[in-house]
């Protein structure tokens, strides 16, 4: 069975599957010293770009690769920043506290953005801001590792 689809169509299409140019482009200007974050979680630093074969190399071995030959695929990064707090998400767990929320810090007249997270044996919230960071466990990382106890029913 074929189906015949329109421009506007295809191009939905590939917006919905995050495969778009723009997609693609808003990617594309990665810079050496950014964060990237994975649809997997995975939160490395942008060490070096290869300009003959279009790879970046971050500090801790992954690769990024805009043609899918080797490593993580560029369409797999979901977003790249200069400071590493603009990657946590709600959920992620970070120096052993989870994060809640996100909000912003006076600090030396700066507003700086900051993490919401809950205690690890309080349920108090408190703010860390960028650089507090010391360890960061994704959700993504986390479900991909957890177990779970029980059965189907439990």
């Amino acid at each position: 069975m074929a189906f015949d689809l329109d421009d506007e169509e295809n191009e939905a299409t590939r917006v919905a599957n995050g495969a778009s140019k723009e997609s693609r482009d808003k990617n594309m200007d990665i810079e050496v010293g950014e964060y990237v974050r994975t649809k997997n979680g995975i939160i490395d630093m942008v060490e070096r770009f290869s300009t003959d074969c279009c790879i970046w190399h971050c500090k801790n071995g992954m690769c990024i690769d805009e043609y899918n030959c080797i490593g993580t695929h560029l369409e797999d990064i979901v977003k790249h920043r200069k400071k590493l707090i603009d990657l946590v998400e709600v959920g992620d767990i970070v120096n052993s506290c989870i994060v809640v929320g996100f909000g912003y810090e006076c600090v030396n007249g700066n507003k700086e953005k900051s993490i919401l997270v809950e205690g690890k044996y309080t349920k108090v919230n408190f703010a860390l801001l960028n650089w507090d960071i010391k360890t960061i466990l994704t959700k993504e990382q986390m479900m991909a590792n957890c177990y779970k106890v029980g059965g189907e029913n439990e």
